[in-house]
C-alpha cells in the first residue's frame, strides 16, 4: 500500500501562501555552472559538462518543459508545481496526466470536496 497524506478542505477558510523553499541542488548546480563559465580556455569536455549542468538546472526550474514528469516522484512534481507560472504553461491534457501522479483519492460529500489524499511517492 502506498503512503498518502490527507489535506482537509474546509470551505471559507483562508489559506496562507507559503513560498517554496530554495532548492539546494539548484543552487549547487548554478554555482557549478558559474565556475565552469569562468574557464577561459575552450575544452570540448568542459563544454559538455556546461551543457549537461545547464540542462539539469532547466529541468529543476521547469521539469514540465521536458515532458518527463511522468517519471518524477509526486514530491518532485509538487515542488515544481509550487511555481504556479509553470503550472499555467501546461495544456489541459498535460494537467490531466499529472494529477493522477499526485492524488491518491478525493472524497466528495454532498457535492463538496471533503478531503484530498496526496501520494507521497509514485
Amino acid at each position: 500500500m502506498e503512503a498518502a497524506t490527507t489535506i482537509q478542505v474546509e470551505p471559507e477558510t483562508p489559506v496562507a501562501k507559503k513560498e517554496p523553499e530554495p532548492n539546494p541542488r539548484l543552487r549547487s548546480l548554478q554555482q557549478k555552472l558559474e565556475a565552469l563559465e569562468k574557464v577561459s580556455t575552450f575544452d570540448p569536455d568542459i563544454e559538455a559538462i556546461k551543457a549537461k549542468t545547464l540542462e539539469e538546472i532547466e529541468k529543476l526550474l521547469n521539469p514540465f518543459a521536458t515532458k518527463d514528469f511522468e517519471n518524477q516522484t509526486a514530491v518532485e512534481i509538487i515542488q515544481a508545481g509550487n511555481n504556479l507560472a509553470i503550472w499555467h504553461t501546461l495544456s489541459n491534457d498535460e494537467k490531466v496526466k499529472i494529477l493522477p501522479l499526485l492524488v491518491e483519492r478525493i472524497t466528495v460529500r454532498s457535492g463538496v470536496v471533503e478531503s484530498i489524499e496526496l501520494k507521497l511517492s509514485n
